[in-house]
């Protein structure tokens, strides 16, 4: 069974009003909390804005990427914000900026974040579908005035703006203590994105061209057991044709030699798990780490695609959804050089134990 994956992210999506947002001097998190968010990568069309449709609005997609975020809005505007991600116990978050402007088509979303500000709200991730609330301005404000919610603020009446001066370890307790508020995130300031896929007809047709910059390494390793049956090998494939396996007969620790063998990969090949790779979210999803220490084997897997990085981390509850993908990656090794390495290993060991 698929997991909602629920995600906490400052906005940068939000009421056509600057002063109609919460917004914080103090970044919302600590070092120690930031994290990396590869399932929210990737291109992402507007379908509601604050509550109301937008999906015929034709706005370009916006762009989700490791450190940045390239923003457009409906005039075709397009500007950068900075993001940092954080979490909260089992809350993300991400931190926002205004980026560097491109002072011929700034938009309203690069001036609401032009003093450098930061504003909060709840993200769903599920399915394709990016369901961002930002935090309740008008409930916040009822708040305060009612004596519920003490935070430190400024209000500047020329600007109509209240701007919050809160420390991090103040705001990720508050946001630890409301996100789950149907009040504070109300789904009538809902923003709802769809992720922006390719026509899948051409895309299967194979009309679509994979990065050229799209390489993989996939690394497998065995539990946790005595030397010598320990042993760990990394695939390395493109960018091109170029494939690699790297082998260590043991801990890497205890400074074993390694093999390496090189083969080629044809293009289609390359296409045909790009493909699988889409299909099985690898581009698009937020991975769980499990809870249970199996100490049995780990594989893990590093893209890198399009100038982005991707990665599925061993030991995640959604490791059978990666099977096929772990699969086809070792099915690229000739047969041969495995027949090599392992015959390698064979001598490896009875020599360990003479």
């Amino acid at each position: 069974m698929k997991r909602i994956a629920e995600i906490s992210i400052l906005t940068f999506l939000s009421l056509s009003l600057a002063g109609c947002i919460v917004q914080s001097i103090q970044p919302f998190y600590k070092e120690k909390a930031l994290i990396e968010l590869p399932g929210i990568r990737g291109e992402w069309i507007l379908m509601r804005d604050a509550g109301k449709d937008a999906s015929k609005k034709d706005i370009e997609p916006w762009v989700f990427s490791g450190d940045k975020v390239e923003t457009f809005d409906e005039k075709g505007r397009r500007s950068i914000l900075k993001v940092r991600y954080f979490k909260v116990e089992n809350t993300v978050f991400v931190d926002v900026m205004a980026g560097e402007p491109d002072q011929s088509v700034l938009n309203k979303w690069w001036y609401l974040h032009v003093m450098p500000v930061h504003s909060v709200a709840r993200v769903m991730l599920k399915d394709g579908v990016l369901t961002i609330i930002p935090l309740n301005y008008s409930w916040l404000k009822d708040a305060i005035e009612a004596g519920r919610v003490s935070l430190p603020h400024i209000r500047l009446k020329a600007a109509d703006m209240t701007v919050f001066n809160v420390d991090s370890d103040t705001w990720m307790a508050f946001l630890k203590k409301y996100k789950d508020d149907k009040d504070a995130f109300t789904d009538k300031l809902e923003h709802v994105f769809k992720r922006h896929q390719p026509d899948r007809g051409d895309h299967m047709k194979g009309s679509k061209k994979i990065p050229d910059d799209f390489s993989i390494q996939y690394r497998w390793r065995e539990g946790s057991v005595p030397p010598p049956d320990h042993y760990e090998y990394t695939i390395h494939l493109g960018p091109g044709g170029e494939g690699e396996l790297v082998f260590y007969p043991d801990y890497p620790m205890y400074n074993p030699p390694n093999w390496s063998e090189q083969f080629q990969i044809d293009k289609a090949t390359l296409e045909r798990l790009y493909r699988l790779m889409e299909e099985r979210g690898i581009f698009s999803r937020s991975w769980t780490e499990s809870d249970e220490a199996t100490g049995g084997a780990l594989e893990s897997v590093r893209i890198r695609a399009d100038g982005m990085e991707f990665t599925v981390p061993g030991g995640i509850e959604e490791a059978e959804d990666v099977k096929e993908v772990y699969r086809f990656i070792r099915s690229t090794v000739p047969e041969k050089i495995w027949d090599t390495i392992m015959s390698r290993r064979e001598k490896f060991v009875r020599e360990y134990h003479q």
